[in-house]
């Protein structure tokens, strides 16, 4: 016989150590929600193990995307309140610090390219060092050799740390065969 223990629900998602994003604009990005009247419905509310950890991995991805490349999110304390069914979560991050691009280099086996290449990058010194911003200037590069027939170009970034905060971004692009 098996005896289904009571439904915890989620009371409320707390964060500590916030200075870069809201709690709420955090919690929009989440699949995790507290318990609310139309939870019934929208089946949220409840704790779902591999949900949060997608959702710890949103959250990590937008402080990356951010320039906070060091963004560490703790294992959360979920903590069940006096009545027994209902959770409270805080979430601690550590957010570190924010880098930025010092110096975008650009190296390629077609020295002619060179111009197109750097217009395709779009990445300055000083630009938040965002992974997101980084992999688009990529393929901006593939994109703009395979509008001439060369879809096996290359792109690889060397990312080198010169200072706290700072990078030096090294693009090698192979525009491969035609």
């Amino acid at each position: 016989e098996v005896k289904e223990g009571p439904c915890l629900r989620i009371k409320d998602i707390r964060f500590e150590g916030l200075s870069v994003f809201e709690a709420k604009e955090l919690l929009e990005h989440m699949r995790t929600k507290p318990w609310g009247w139309l939870s019934w419905l929208t089946k949220t509310g409840r704790f779902d193990e591999a949900i949060w950890q997608k959702d710890l991995e949103k959250i990590e991805t937008l402080y990356r995307n951010k320039g906070y490349l060091d963004v560490e999110i703790e294992h959360a304390k979920i903590r069940l309140l006096e009545n027994g069914n209902l959770l409270r979560i805080v979430i601690p991050v550590s957010e570190g610090i924010c880098y930025k691009i010092h110096q975008v280099a650009l190296n390629c086996d077609q020295a002619d390219d060179l111009e197109a290449l750097r217009k395709c990058v779009q990445l300055k010194d000083g630009n938040i060092a965002s992974p997101e911003k980084i992999e688009e200037a990529c393929e901006r590069i593939r994109d703009f050799y395979g509008r001439y027939g060369y879809i096996d170009a290359e792109v690889n970034v060397a990312r080198k740390w010169v200072a706290e905060g700072l990078l030096d971004l090294h693009f090698q692009v192979t525009r491969g065969l035609q």
